[in-house]
């Protein structure tokens, strides 16, 4: 074991914290272990220096990482493929009453047929696939263990990162399961496109920002709020324009997904501002929501243009490529995962002792085109999106 004297360090931090020095200038490469990969001649015992340190305790890091599922997970089946969603397309027409409007001499025909109308059916019948393999060799491991824990608590170790794994995957295929939604607005160019910079600029007249300090705005972010949640109230109710099909239809339910760079904004700038709107009024426009650190990927160094890109071919075979995406307000069932199978198999090979696992999994990711969904987003140029 190596051992280092760092008394003059103690000594050096009990004066810059009693004021009685400046703040200088510390080498901690003595201090701070920070592990190497392999025993050199420093790991013996520092008596005869010829027997090696021990290993004291092991530590098998297994921290998990659970999926979100940005309330897209329905319940699954066990018989049976296909989803079927059936609907019908426009709201039946109010015909005349004729109680009231009686004529003497006159047949009023019962039996006139009123077949329901605008019946449309969607059948969903694909499933994405991958597999994970493994290979543990227990045999050959032994020899740098000294139990049976030990080894079984390194191959559980192996064995939570796969199911890591397995739960990154399944988070990034519901994250392109709200972008190929978003993506189909976006391409539409619709009423529910929403550029609220644009608009911002329009609206009142203040064409001083651009996408790369709106974020850092007062009165845009007011703006933003106000009209994320307004429009969310219209979701509510019977309309055609809100969705990509034309569908005459509303939002019972929603789901709301910000990205966090501009849910961190409106929170620093609105919530808490002296001055600004009671933040009660604020929180109780805006939907109540998710939170998304990126909607695909986070690039090299998490800049903005990164994270608020939305960057596809999407289930149309459109490609769509907007930067700027800040939320995405969409009826819950326009965006659904379900039938997720998870199952491990296993192969032991005699001939060289060791197991292949294979983890699998199968699920379905589905997206409707006929239900409500506003995207916001933030432009220079208004070139994607309508006004509101």
């Amino acid at each position: 074991m190596e051992r280092k004297q760092i008394a003059g360090l103690i000594n050096d931090t009990f004066k810059e914290t009693m004021g009685e020095s400046i703040v200088l200038s510390e080498d901690l490469s003595n201090v701070v272990d920070a592990g190497s990969a392999l025993f050199d001649a420093n790991q013996t015992e520092q008596f005869v220096k010829t027997l090696i340190n021990r290993i004291g305790r092991e530590h098998y890091e297994t921290k998990e990482f659970k999926a979100k599922t940005f309330g897209l997970w329905r319940e699954d089946w066990d018989y049976g493929s296909v989803l079927l969603l059936c609907r019908q397309t426009k709201l039946p027409r109010v015909d005349v009453l004729e109680d009231y409007d009686l004529e003497d001499a006159t047949s009023y025909d019962p039996y006139v047929t009123n077949i329901p109308k605008d019946v449309a059916v969607k059948y969903y019948n694909k499933r994405v696939v991958f597999s994970l393999p493994i290979t543990i060799g227990k045999k050959q491991l032994k020899e740098s263990f000294t139990s049976e824990t030990a080894l079984s608590s390194f191959v559980n170790m192996l064995f939570v990162q796969v199911a890591n794994a397995m739960e990154l995957a399944i988070e990034n295929m519901i994250k392109r399961t709200i972008n190929d939604v978003a993506s189909k607005v976006i391409y539409k160019a619709g009423v529910n496109a929403v550029n609220l910079l644009a608009n911002y600029a329009t609206d009142t007249g203040d064409t001083s920002l651009t996408a790369a300090t709106c974020l850092f705005d007062e009165g845009f972010l007011r703006y933003a709020a106000k009209t994320i949640g307004e429009n969310h109230t219209r979701m509510k109710g019977p309309s055609t324009l809100f969705n990509v099909a034309g569908d005459e239809t509303w939002s019972n339910e929603t789901n709301t997904i910000y990205l966090a760079n501009f849910k961190s904004a409106l929170s620093t700038y609105l919530y808490n501002g002296v001055g600004q709107f009671n933040s009660d009024e604020i929180k109780a426009g805006l939907p109540e929501g998710y939170e998304i650190g990126s909607w695909q990927g986070t690039g090299t160094g998490y800049a903005f243009g990164d994270i608020s890109t939305i960057k596809i071919t999407n289930s149309d075979n459109h490609s769509v490529d907007q930067s700027g995406v800040l939320a995405v307000d969409f009826d819950k069932d326009a965006a659904m995962m379900c039938c997720l199978e998870r199952d491990t198999e296993a192969a032991y090979n005699p001939k060289a002792s060791y197991t292949n696992y294979f983890n699998k999994l199968t699920c379905g990711l589905f997206a409707q085109d006929n239900k409500n969904c506003f995207v916001y987003f933030i432009e220079d140029s208004n070139v994607n999106a309508k006004k509101k």
